[in-house]
């Protein structure tokens, strides 16, 4: 039995909608029950589930629901309901197969977040006409997702961390290529808390905001980064794993370390040695020609915003900053050049 044209599935979602707006974890639950007895085996069900659970703070629970479907999108693009999954669905499987057929690779992409990961994920998924989607889930590598993933005619959007089982099962998929982009975890970091108190604030354009806004917002943002130290430890320990795996050498996964300073710095030579790296056949004068569309204005990046690199600096007290300085292992300063 299918979704479509199904009232008592349509009755349901409608009674959940209400269900989730007043935060009725266990209505809901119940009802998604009802979904699987309706339509048994659904992978649109268990996507739901899934969001369901993480929604309300049940990682396990969200995790096991989300390993029973074949994909997902890719990183910050959740949050889909039932109908829109089904139609993702579909037309990532007629995207890829004819990425496939086009001869397009896998582009195993991760990166440190808000190191414009979506913005390189989503150009090459637009310049190759290959869908984006992602092979983690709470930081853990789905097999199944690995696997459909590793048969090429895809780009992974996501911020996988290099743990032996991770890496072991992207291996194991037959993924043998990785890039994986960092940027100074200070910026990532400013950056991440910059866009979380805009959002929280609903700021408009910077052109409408007031000095007193401004200032703020910084106030805000200083306060939230003391409390947050933990999670940019996170960001550095993210890199400091990544470069270990890298020097250490892995025997079946080539990996290609990028900047989020190449990419913003000359995109052209950016994208050509990503596009070189994984073996993608692709015209150099079409790569100019649609970074030139970017670079003008005609199209727009997706999620990405370029700003100060020193916002952080000029934004945060001098205590605050010798703070995140001390945070980052000499070897890391020395290998990427990163300036107190």
């Amino acid at each position: 039995m299918k979704f479509a044209g199904n009232l008592d599935v349509a009755t349901l979602l409608l009674e959940m909608e209400g269900q989730l707006q007043s935060g009725d974890y266990e209505a809901i639950l119940k009802n998604i029950d009802r979904l699987y007895e309706i339509v048994p085996g659904h992978m649109a069900i268990d996507y739901y589930a899934a969001m369901i659970n993480d929604r309300f703070g049940n990682n396990d629970k969200a995790y096991e629901h989300m390993a029973a479907t074949e994909f997902a999108p890719g990183a910050d693009q959740d949050l889909l309901t039932i109908f829109q999954y089904i139609l993702w669905q579909d037309q990532f499987a007629r995207e890829q197969a004819s990425a496939i057929a086009r001869g397009v690779p896998t582009f195993a992409c991760v990166a440190l977040p808000k190191s414009a990961s979506a913005a390189v994920s989503y150009f090459l998924g637009d310049f190759l006409s290959a869908p984006v989607a992602r092979t983690t889930y709470f930081g853990r590598v789905i097999e199944r997702w690995a696997n459909v993933l590793a048969k090429g005619g895809a780009v992974t959007h996501e911020h996988t961390q290099p743990t032996s089982e991770n890496l072991r099962a992207l291996v194991d998929s037959g993924i043998e290529r990785i890039a994986v982009q960092i940027r100074d975890p200070r910026q990532a970091f400013f950056s991440s808390l910059h866009a979380s108190k805009r959002k929280a604030r609903s700021f408009a354009e910077s052109n409408q905001q007031t000095n007193e806004d401004l200032r703020l917002l910084n106030e805000e943002i200083e306060t939230l980064a003391w409390e947050e130290i933990p999670g940019y430890v996170g960001m550095v320990n993210w890199i400091y794993d990544w470069v270990k795996v890298i020097d250490g050498g892995t025997e079946k996964l080539t990996i290609k370390l990028l900047s989020y300073d190449e990419f913003t710095n000359n995109p052209q030579a950016f994208f050509q040695s990503v596009l070189e790296f994984f073996g993608a056949e692709f015209s150099p004068h079409d790569l100019e020609y649609r970074l030139e569309r970017l670079g003008s204005g005609v199209d727009s990046w997706d999620n990405f915003r370029e700003g100060d690199p020193d916002a952080w600096r000029n934004n945060l007290s001098p205590g605050l900053c010798a703070e995140l300085w001390e945070r980052i292992p000499k070897s890391l300063r020395q290998e990427f050049a990163f300036q107190k």
